[in-house]
This record gives structure tokens, C-alpha cells and sequence, in this order.
């Protein structure tokens, strides 16, 4: 009655320091920073699980969970703490009509702090082709914005995120997504077996 999906993510985190842009108060050899330009990188894991069913979905995702300690320099570092994502959310066609809205919530922590975004999505499929916009709130955090097209097993998408707190709205988070869906047939449960009609007797 539903698809079990899992995933995993590999990378690598690289970060680079550079104190030509820091003000420092005086004192130039504050240990805590780098006394030049530096730059170290890190393997980096995650790992997530998704099930989906016709009318809601629920999935589970870790990030950084390998927590990468990326050097800097010889004598500084910085430690990445993984943190976790938890969404849900379902399908609610609009009878009679080619629409569906879909609200969905998204939960981020590492324990330590936490951020919830509400989102309700909206889309509509038309000629093979899936029109989807919407809106997400993020308490204390931010507002989105976005839109985007699915066809032919491509979907492109645009967002803008504009922040309600801290940096404010002038320092709005733009967001673009491509992405390609193909389907793997592992097990060539599909396969079509036939002779040459050359050879048949």
C-alpha cells in the first residue's frame, strides 16, 4: 500500500578562513583565529528514510552524522554536530478538479535548538506536466516563497526566502533546484523475453 525509500549522502565539507576581512579589537594574534589565510576539508555522511503512501508520506533524515572535525591551520578547528529532519505531510485532491493541495511540516534540531517550517503547497497537473507553488512559515525565522515545473522527469523550481528576524529582509536566502528522475530497473523484473521470429519452428 505504499514505497519505502532510503538514501544516503556523501560529500565533502571544505572551509576556508580568511582574516584580511576580520576586525579584531587591537589584538591581531587572538589564538582563537588564524594567522593567515586557511582552508581544510572533511568526508562528510548522511543517511534518510522516507515512506509514502497515496494520500501522506513521513520521513527521517541525518545529516553530518559522521560529526567531520575539519582542521584549520595547525592549531584551529572547527567541529560540524549533526542534526536531524523530520517531515510529514499529506495529499488532499480538490474534487472535480486537477489540483491537489499538499501541506506538509518540517522539524530540524540537533537537540539544541530547533526550527519547525509550516508549509502548504499547492499543484496543478496539466498535458503530462505538474505546476506546483506555495507558501512556508518558519516562526521567528522566515517566510518562503516558491514555484516550480515537473515535466518529462525533470523539475526545476525557484524560492525565495525572506527572513521575519536577525539579518532582515534586505538579506533574503535565494534558492534554485534542477533535477533529473530516472528509473532503475535493478532486477529486470520488466524484461521482455522473445525469440527471432527467424528462428521459431
Amino acid at each position: 500500500n505504499g514505497r519505502m525509500a532510503a538514501g544516503v549522502q556523501l560529500g565533502i565539507l571544505n572551509c576556508e578562513f580568511d582574516n584580511k576581512n576580520i576586525e579584531f579589537g587591537g589584538d591581531s594574534n587572538d589564538p582563537a583565529f588564524p594567522s593567515g589565510d586557511a582552508n581544510g576539508n572533511k568526508f562528510d555522511i548522511g543517511l534518510g528514510f522516507l515512506y509514502q503512501h497515496k494520500y501522506f508520506y513521513a520521513g527521517l533524515a541525518g545529516f553530518h552524522l559522521n560529526s567531520p572535525l575539519i582542521l584549520l591551520g595547525e592549531t584551529n578547528e572547527i567541529q560540524i554536530e549533526p542534526y536531524y529532519n523530520f517531515t510529514a505531510g499529506g495529499n488532499i485532491p480538490i474534487k472535480n478538479t486537477l489540483i491537489t493541495i499538499q501541506p506538509y511540516i518540517q522539524v530540524m534540531t540537533d537537540f539544541v535548538s530547533w526550527r519547525t517550517d509550516i508549509t502548504a503547497k499547492g499543484t496543478y497537473t496539466h498535458d503530462d506536466k505538474e505546476y506546483f507553488g506555495g507558501l512556508t512559515y518558519s516562526y521567528d525565522t522566515s517566510v518562503a516563497l516558491f514555484f516550480g515545473i515537473e515535466f518529462m522527469n525533470i523539475t526545476a523550481s525557484y524560492a525565495y526566502e525572506l527572513y521575519t528576524s536577525g539579518v532582515g529582509a534586505k538579506n533574503g536566502n535565494h534558492d534554485i533546484f534542477i533535477g533529473y528522475k530516472m528509473n532503475l530497473d535493478l532486477f529486470k523484473k520488466g524484461k521482455n523475453k522473445h525469440n527471432s521470429i527467424r528462428i521459431l519452428k
